[in-house]
């Protein structure tokens, strides 16, 4: 199953962030080279922060893979030269604590959870890079040991460290390529070892090529089991691909960017690019975190790893990519800023290469993006078993032949209505709340259903938006439909009989047709809102609409009623965001739908003798769609968790973490939708065929998303405004 779960924290990270905040600032200054400091490594390992997931009998400190994600987490956001330490971290301890014997885990552990030593990784051969089965290292047997005998290149910093990794043929190459490999650890002061630097075009030189000349190790050198050696990397690329090494690489251009845009007025393209990156940022940390947690809890999820890091180090080049379109040809830029887009411009094409190709992981993710291995795409077992209610009543009342169908979404299916409402849907939030113990997680897992089954009916307008906007309004709402408008759309405002009432009329109500009662909220003029509950005796039907979907969205008028509550301006904003909190679910929904009716119908389809899906080309835009339809998924559970803990209240993480949902949710459905349809062929056109039923939703839920705010330039006006120095925004960016 390819999924990623929301991780809360809590809270829990900050004391941990602040102490590796106080060690960092106390800190040794000296380095053998840039990224490399054994001075810093030991002071970190003296502090405690080397070998956290390591067992105290071995010199660790038993922390969880979560802490230890937050440790390098700061680490690398600060820049902290940790290469001496940071592969042994990283990659060396787990896998001998997975592969390794006793004797090997006393020997090196206790110095590595000190700093003392530091790891190379010996993959990488000059005829097989992203190839990896083709590699030509051999390692023979010799008495009661192995003598090795190849080369390895790209091996960072082996001119420095004390072993390396080293994945090595053991046995004849026969058949299967993956078979009669074995992993060593080697010391890298042997005889008969090369170490050649080699120098990049930004003129650092921690890539090497290794030599091994008939280079002798012990018997207790090897790594595992004999020839397991294809199955212990595969592990291992797990714990390589998955850290906030993969999307911190460029964080400190962004935070000059930042800083740079807080001094410069007017800059709505700067705040659009800040809110886009932002966003997505904070989409990989989450899906990074659930990775983490499945390092602790189930093992090494080499997919969901895989995923991360092609979302990540693409997301570190368009980081690069998109600051220099904005400061390209400026004068007079802030040099910490300008040196900093330079640097990262000679070093941003090795993201997407180092850790695995793009390409290649792409390829390899895509083995595992099968029908049926999506199921709940990480939601939690109580937004599954809302969700699955949901579609058994809709699929029950399809399956009988009911009087309304997806393709015409304007006809009121009383049944279909009244079905909802028994079950608890189409009402209160609280209503939901008995079935479920949750409230606004529960009504984005509602809106996630409406847009996985297509479902031609106000569930979401008259459930967890208008009863939610009338709890919070503190309007009491008699029973029936009830809609909800927001905006500058036409209201104005009078005092009749000393009483201030509204009248005017409000466009693309969803629904207006068939509602028994409207609330209206819209902004009053002079910084505050008003807002009206409108009775259907009082509204006037002046033209039925529909969105592309074929969904009522009707402009309505009314004549001359009270105002029954008065919100200021930040409880206006708060209305719309809880309006796009719902908006934002439902396009997850359909894009979910999209995903698995184009992984089912791609390896349904054969084309020249073979599945469609096993097409190269076909398997990455697969995986594209996974990627940012889970991106989205993961990011739509984490604003409902922020709205359970602070729904009423005004609270920042949780209009950031709503607004890069909604930024992530849009970007996210035009590729998804655009892909599904070239997929599927001319099938996918057809009506009789599901899917436009899900893409024709994408497009009409996206226009009204962003008719609600330019959720890019918002995002990005808050990190500007939240972010008052480089901490500020990593704890804006990690929901602190």
């Amino acid at each position: 199953m390819v999924s990623y779960g929301y991780v809360p924290l809590d809270g829990v990270d900050n004391e941990l962030r602040a102490y590796v905040r106080e060690v960092i600032r106390g800190l040794p200054t000296e380095v053998e080279e840039p990224l490399y400091s054994t001075a810093v490594s030991s002071a970190l390992g003296a502090a405690g922060l080397v070998g956290l997931s390591v067992p105290q009998d071995y010199g660790g400190h038993e922390r969880s893979a979560i802490e230890r994600f937050i440790v390098m987490e700061e680490l690398l956001a600060h820049d902290v030269p940790i290469h001496a330490h940071y592969i042994a971290d990283r990659q060396a301890a787990p896998m001998i604590l997975r592969h390794g014997t006793e004797q090997q885990r006393q020997a090196i552990l206790p110095a590595l959870c000190r700093g003392e030593i530091g790891f190379s990784i010996g993959l990488s051969e000059p005829q097989a890079g992203s190839d990896l089965a083709n590699i030509q290292l051999r390692a023979s047997r010799d008495g009661d040991g192995w003598v090795l005998n190849g080369r390895k290149i790209w091996t960072s910093f082996a001119h420095r460290n004390r072993y390396t990794t080293l994945l090595a043929r053991s046995e004849p190459r026969d058949g299967d390529r993956h078979a009669g490999l074995s992993q060593f650890i080697v010391d890298l002061g042997t005889p008969g070892i090369v170490i050649q630097p080699i120098r990049t075009l930004d003129g650092n030189a921690h890539f090497c090529e290794v030599i091994f000349d008939n280079v002798w190790v012990a018997a207790d050198a090897l790594l595992g089991t004999p020839g397991a050696g294809w199955r212990q990397v595969m592990d291992e690329l797990s714990y390589e691909r998955s850290g906030p090494d993969r999307y911190l690489s460029s964080f400190r251009a962004l935070s000059e960017f930042v800083a740079w845009r807080r001094t410069e007025p007017h800059e709505s393209d700067a705040d659009r690019v800040i809110g886009e990156l932002c966003a997505r940022l904070l989409g990989v940390r989450l899906m990074s975190l659930s990775v983490a947690k499945d390092l602790d809890s189930t093992g090494a999820p080499l997919i969901e790893s895989a995923l991360v890091k092609d979302l990540g180090t693409a997301l570190e080049q368009e980081i690069v990519g998109s600051l220099a379109q904005v400061c390209e040809g400026r004068v007079g830029l802030p040099a910490s800023l300008t040196s900093e887009m330079e640097s990262m411009l000679l070093i941003s094409p090795s993201f997407t290469l180092r850790g695995g190709s793009s390409a290649v992981l792409r390829s390899l993710a895509a083995r595992s993006i099968t029908p049926g291995r999506f199921n709940d795409w990480g939601a939690a077992d109580e937004d599954v078993m809302l969700i699955s209610t949901v579609q058994q009543i809709v699929d029950r009342l399809r399956g009988e032949g009911s009087s309304s169908d997806l393709e015409e979404g304007d006809r009121w299916n009383e049944e279909m209505w009244e079905a909802l409402v028994q079950s608890g849907f189409a009402f209160t939030d609280e209503a939901v709340e008995a079935e479920s113990g949750q409230t606004s997680a529960a009504a984005v897992a509602v809106g996630v259903a409406v847009g996985r089954t297509a479902l031609a009916m106000p569930l979401v307008e008259s459930g967890p938006i208008s009863s939610w906007a009338g709890r919070f309004l503190g309007i009491d709402l008699p029973d029936g439909v009830t809609g909800f408008s927001i905006g500058d759309l036409g209201v104005a405002t009078d005092r009749v009989g000393g009483a201030q009432q509204v009248e005017g009329r409000v466009s693309s109500v969803p629904w207006g047709r068939h509602l028994d009662q409207l609330i209206v909220a819209a902004p009053d003029g002079s910084g505050g809102a008003v807002a009206a509950l409108v009775d259907s005796k009082h509204l006037e039907v002046i033209h039925c609409g529909s969105n592309i979907a074929g969904e009522p969205r009707d402009h309505l008028a009314f004549d001359a009623v009270d105002v029954v509550a008065r919100p200021t301006f930040s409880d206006y904003s708060l209305l719309k965001e809880r309006s796009a909190l719902l908006t934002t679910a439902r396009l997850v929904g359909s894009m979910q739908r999209c995903c698995e009716l184009t992984v089912e119908y791609t390896h349904q389809r054969e084309q020249f003798g073979r599945q469609l899906a096993k097409f190269q080309s076909v398997e990455h835009d697969l995986v594209r769609m996974v990627e940012e339809t889970a991106l989205s998924t993961v990011m739509i559970a984490a604003a409902a968790s922020f709205w359970e803990l602070h729904g009423f209240e005004s609270d920042a993480r949780r209009a950031t973490v709503t607004g890069a949902a909604a930024v992530a949710a849009v970007r996210a459905s035009r590729l998804v939708g655009a892909v599904a349809h070239q997929l599927h062929g001319a099938i996918g056109l057809t009506a009789e065929y599901p899917l436009h039923q899900h893409s024709r939703r994408l497009h009409a839920w996206r226009s009204e998303l962003l008719a609600l705010e330019d959720w890019r330039e918002s995002l990005g006006r808050r990190v500007v405004e939240g972010s008052t120095d480089h901490d500020a925004l990593l704890d804006l960016l990690t929901l602190r």
